[in-house]
């Protein structure tokens, strides 16, 4: 199967984009870990920021997980933002997380300091549609109703995420596109993380069933956003 073409990525991104109203001009803030979607979202909103408007700043954050490598995550975080025209904030979480739910909390609150000191009024993530699925696969297995399953929203309390349209076959044809080399998160790949389980045994199996299982999971979770906005708006 030949790679994904950039210029077709990136067309994807901003019709996304432009469906949902995500962007808006002037400042955001485009949260970029060093790993292959966060660069692609650096990479692409480069692309973007002139039609939509954008003033692009980057914002890293470490969250004491990673000694030995977060020295080397914030340079190459660094040179994305230098090679994209961009400034840079780098935070520091006060102690190590407990667990993954405290490790969001405090890269959220510091994402939303960065974005209140620059005058943004939004935030970008690199979370795509392999996310998505995997966000409503976890939702359902808990037993979550409509707005668990319902998963990310392309836009919401000021987060965008802008890449629910595209997977990390894109992100990663986007990085080698120009020859970046993304930072590896080991605990990616750890099995002690029922997000990490989902995504190395659930969906490959039920990508044997329907090889756009992605695709049909996202479609589920739209469905269930406007089935539970419906619910509310007849309450």
């Amino acid at each position: 199967m030949a790679a994904p073409r950039p210029r077709g990525i990136v067309s994807a991104v901003r019709a996304f984009a432009r469906r949902h109203e995500i962007f808006r001009p002037g400042p955001i803030v485009l949260a970029v870990s060093g790993g292959t979607d966060s660069t692609a979202l650096a990479l692409i909103a480069a692309e973007l920021r002139e039609e939509f408007g954008l003033v692009l700043h980057v914002a890293h954050f470490d969250h004491r997980t990673r000694p030995r490598d977060a020295a080397k995550d914030a340079q190459f975080v660094a040179e994305i933002a230098n090679h994209i025209g961009a400034p840079i904030r780098v935070g520091r979480a006060q102690r190590a997380p407990k667990s993954e739910d405290d490790a969001r909390e405090q890269r959220y609150a510091f994402l939303r300091r960065v974005a209140q000191e620059i005058g943004a009024t939004t935030i970008a993530t690199g979370h795509t549609i392999d996310d998505q699925a995997e966000t409503v696969l976890l939702h359902l297995t808990r037993g979550s109703g409509l707005a668990g399953v319902a998963g990310m929203r392309p836009l919401r309390d000021g987060i965008a995420r802008p890449l629910l349209t595209i997977g990390r076959v894109e992100t990663t044809a986007i990085c080698k596109s120009t020859k970046i080399k993304p930072r590896e998160d080991p605990s990616n790949r750890s099995l002690r993380f029922a997000r990490n389980r989902i995504r190395r045994n659930v969906i490959p199996e039920l990508a044997r069933i329907n090889p756009r299982v992605r695709e049909a999971l996202a479609r589920f979770a739209e469905a269930a956003t406007e089935a539970d906005a419906q619910l509310n708006a007849n309450a």
